[in-house]
């Protein structure tokens, strides 16, 4: 199962540049959990099961209700990470910040690099 992916920088979602002329990889799941979560669902021809139906949920976030529904759009997503043995233990839930906002909070268990906080690779987390 080992493998590389380019590094994504959660706060912009661009590829991180390794300061060398080429873009910094990862082993790790985190970029598989960036492309699972804002990637929209069924646009990839490839694999109709890669992405997300987040980007509903993106501007209504504020409230709970919608809250809840974008954690659980979220496990649905990373689900084929675990169908595929590559992750367990996905957890994402979701906590007040402030009087009226919500933000998503995470953690899975990569199973060749152990737990991976996935907060801050989520929109509206860390």
């Amino acid at each position: 199962m080992a493998g590389t992916d380019r590094m994504i920088d959660p706060g912009t979602g661009d590829y991180v540049d390794d300061g060398a002329g080429a873009w910094a990889t990862t082993t790790t799941l985190a970029t598989a959990v960036i492309h699972q979560v804002l990637d929209e669902i069924d646009r990839w021809a490839g694999d109709p099961l890669a992405g997300s139906d987040f980007h509903r949920f993106y501007r209504a976030r504020n409230s709970e209700i919608e809250a809840r529904r974008a954690a659980e759009s979220i496990r649905r997503a990373l689900k084929p990470l675990v169908d595929a043995g590559f992750a367990r233990s996905v957890v994402v839930s979701v906590a007040r910040e402030g009087a009226s906002r919500w933000r998503l909070e995470g953690s899975l268990v990569d199973i060749e690099h152990g737990e991976l906080d996935i907060t801050p690779l989520l929109p509206f987390g860390g």
